[in-house]
């Protein structure tokens, strides 16, 4: 429908770890209305594009309808995982927004820019679906940063 909410796809690469750690926004992010066949077809070309060899993880808002896209994708083997969202969008942006400002948050000069506008202008722009995937991207990428082992 014209009224449905867009669906948003922000892809990530992150490199090193612990006070290393650098998260990387690729460009061109996906920010339309999608039919289910279209939102599964993009997440799977996207990975295997930007996957260079590698299985990415794509992330699936963890709400009713959308685990059915969690089942296409496993169907279609893809490395999918839920994505449980606690809190509201405001608090998930401020804790991305932390890691933006220590400078371990990196966009490209070009291809970022509705992303970008949409971070710059929450939550007063019409669609911020953007925001709740970067920062639902970021988040998911520091949890598994808290989780790794740690050698001493």
């Amino acid at each position: 429908k014209q009224t449905a909410d867009y669906t948003a796809m922000v892809m990530l690469s992150r490199f090193g770890s612990e006070e290393n750690l650098k998260i990387f926004v690729h460009p061109n992010p996906v920010n339309e209305r999608l039919l289910f066949h279209e939102i599964c077809g993009r997440a799977i070309l996207l990975s295997k594009t930007l996957g260079r060899g590698h299985i990415p993880t794509i992330l699936v808002e963890d709400v009713g309808s959308q685990s059915y896209i969690v089942q296409e994708l496993k169907r279609l083997g893809a490395s999918v995982e839920p994505f449980k969202v606690l809190g509201d969008k405001r608090s998930r942006l401020s804790a991305a927004a932390a890691h933006m400002a220590a400078k371990r948050i990196f966009f490209p000069e070009e291809g970022a820019e509705i992303l970008i506008d949409q971070l710059l202008h929450f939550p007063g722009v019409s669609h911020n679906d953007l925001v709740d995937a970067y920062s639902m991207g970021v988040l998911r990428i520091l949890d598994d940063e808290a989780r790794a082992p740690m050698i001493s």
